[in-house]
């Protein structure tokens, strides 16, 4: 799934610049995605690919990512209705500014049998100023595959690198200084960690000291958990 990953790469250098030239590293700028226009695909498939750029968006660790439900959670308390596609600059600048994030992303994505389009483009919710369009067509499947049928590691356990990512009971936070086995993380958090990557992430990702975090009341097509059962 090289190709998307190229265009979310590039997104993220738009986004950046010029409009956010110095930004505090331990500031992350808000941002919603809508959900990506269809060109001849089912409402699955964009679902799918959609979430993969809220979570491809959130694992830079550069920007604050609100989920889907969280995002219709806000507009509905508003009482306001997406109606048709929210595309455009009027129409993004009002979601963003009702549900209180600094950048909104929308685009759109068709299929001709394995290749897939997708186009993205990025507006300033305070400006209303849109990027141009980034586009790239790339060819995969866009799913994990049945458990158990790679090899195991050296331990016996099967998925632990790759598939999906696994949710962790650690919050999300900065270790302490200095080694550390096995450590635990904050007491408390707003994010859960997910660990082992998945189907749709670079390989770095799937190291063992590679850390993802996502809020505990979202589902992602990428993230699931592994069943123990005590001796």
């Amino acid at each position: 799934m090289k190709g998307l990953s190229v265009v979310i790469g590039t997104c993220m250098v738009w986004m950046m610049a010029p409009e956010m030239a110095i930004v505090e590293a331990e500031s992350k700028t808000p941002i919603a995605v809508i959900d990506l226009t269809p060109r001849g695909l089912s409402a699955a498939e964009v679902g799918v690919l959609s979430d993969r750029l809220r979570v491809e968006l959130m694992l830079t660790e550069q920007f604050d990512v609100m989920t889907r439900e969280r995002m219709n959670r806000i507009l509905e308390e508003h009482q306001f209705q997406l109606t048709g596609v929210c595309d455009n600059e009027i129409c993004l600048v009002e979601v963003g500014r009702l549900i209180g994030v600094r950048k909104m992303v929308a685009g759109s994505v068709g299929r001709m049998g394995r290749l897939y389009s997708v186009s993205v483009w990025v507006v300033d919710v305070e400006t209303g100023r849109m990027s141009q369009p980034l586009k790239e067509d790339y060819a995969g499947e866009q799913h994990a595959q049945e458990v158990g049928t790679k090899l195991p590691n050296p331990w016996g356990l099967y998925d632990m690198h790759g598939n999906v990512d696994e949710w962790c009971q650690d919050w999300y936070g900065a270790y302490s200084g200095g080694a550390q086995t096995d450590p635990q993380g904050p007491s408390s958090g707003a994010y859960r960690v997910i660990r082992g990557g998945s189907w749709y992430v670079n390989a770095s990702r799937l190291r063992c000291a590679n850390r993802g975090y996502y809020s505990p009341d979202a589902r992602n097509f990428g993230i699931g958990f592994r069943l123990c059962k005590s001796p």
